[in-house]
């Protein structure tokens, strides 16, 4: 069982949408960098997973991820509001 549950994994990922359009890749490589110094290794793990399934997708499914994230960002109240 992970113990980077959905709930905290949505609130991150908002966050982080929010953020990572206004940083260079350095930038994000050393944030997230950060982060990952900051998890359990059981999550690291998970995160590792999570990596090597995004690295093995295809051009559509990047590119339907990105439109995913736009909407993400777009409604970002409307989520919070959701959550709560």
């Amino acid at each position: 069982m992970s113990l980077f549950s959905p709930f905290l994994y949505s609130f991150y990922y908002i966050w982080y949408l929010d953020n990572i359009s206004k940083m260079t890749t350095n930038q994000i490589k050393t944030e997230i960098q950060k982060v990952l110094d900051t998890m359990p290794e059981v999550v690291l793990e998970d995160i590792l997973e999570y990596l090597k399934t995004v690295q093995s997708k295809s051009v559509d499914s990047v590119n339907l991820s990105q439109n995913m994230r736009k909407i993400l960002i777009e409604d970002r109240e409307l989520l919070k509001k959701l959550a709560q």
